[in-house]
């Protein structure tokens, strides 16, 4: 909630900084924030999902354990489907399937935190969204668990 206010509060800042109250002209990009909601284990997006180009994080760990986000560009052809079904079969195909690797990083967080990552340019395609942090009860990592997500960027 606190970041939520924050970025309504940074872009009225931005509006009347430009002293019309308007946005100034020189901003062509558009600026995208995805929302992440982060439990012990899972994620809910706020879309599944957004246009290519900047695309800021918002992570909140509603949860008890550390999480974190990381983006994977699937290769051309793999669906989220297949992708997962691989890696929680051996998590060695990452790189197979997603050889570009991961395309953008939300750091850790502790639980009942939140955090926000400045944009980066996510190119079109199909993306994987995983919690790479290991679970030191099970040994398994948090995408193991659940958390994963799929994540279109047109």
């Amino acid at each position: 909630m606190l970041l939520r206010t924050m970025t309504a509060a940074l872009m009225l800042v931005t509006m009347v900084a430009c002293g019309d109250g308007s946005a100034s002209e020189e901003q062509d990009e558009v600026v995208t924030d995805l929302e992440i909601v982060a439990t012990d284990f899972a994620f809910q997006l706020s879309s599944s999902s957004v246009p290519a180009g900047p695309v800021g994080t918002i992570l909140i760990n509603e949860g008890k354990e550390p999480h974190q986000a990381g983006y994977y560009l699937l290769d051309e052809g793999v669906t989220f489907e297949d992708f997962m079904e691989a890696v929680l079969e051996d998590d060695s195909a990452i790189p197979q399937l997603a050889s570009g690797g991961r395309q953008g990083h939300m750091r850790p967080l502790a639980g009942g935190e939140d955090g926000m990552r400045p944009a980066e340019e996510l190119e079109a395609g199909s993306y994987a969204v995983l919690c790479s942090i290991r679970d030191p009860d099970t040994g398994k990592n948090h995408y193991e668990l659940g958390m994963a997500a799929a994540l279109e960027v047109d």
